[in-house]
């Protein structure tokens, strides 16, 4: 999981989003700065639980697409466990309603799955 995500970032980078570095002098975001900023009340999460649009989960204190779509992975992880007992079946950005939405459908050990919504807005394309 750690390298899809260090891949979709590097996606991102590559399709011209930016981060500002949070720690260090890197230019991008780390999973263990996004796991710091958390600790430190720096990102947090609003809304609802993630079921649907109007449910959607809200990601506070994100700066740019990387570290917002970063967050969005930690939330995943408090929310299904580590990422052996889940894993990404598709991520999706949507537009709607003058919002912006990324959309990640997750499959359970189990078999079953679930959509994650996202209210991307505050940190697409920065």
């Amino acid at each position: 999981m750690r390298a899809g995500i260090l891949l979709l970032a590097a996606a991102l980078a590559s399709a011209g989003c930016t981060a500002r570095s949070i720690d260090d002098d890197s230019e991008y975001p780390t999973d263990k700065d996004i796991v710091a900023k958390l600790h430190r009340s720096e990102i947090s999460f609003a809304g609802g639980d993630g079921s649907s649009y109007e449910q959607a989960v809200v990601v506070l204190g994100a700066v740019g697409s990387v570290e917002g779509v970063l967050a969005e992975y930690a939330y995943l992880e408090a929310r299904e466990g580590e990422p052996d007992r889940w894993s990404r079946v598709r991520q999706t950005l949507i537009s709607r309603e003058r919002r912006m939405y990324d959309i990640i459908r997750v499959r359970r050990a189990d078999g079953s799955e679930r959509d994650y919504h996202f209210d991307a807005s505050e940190y697409y394309g920065q």
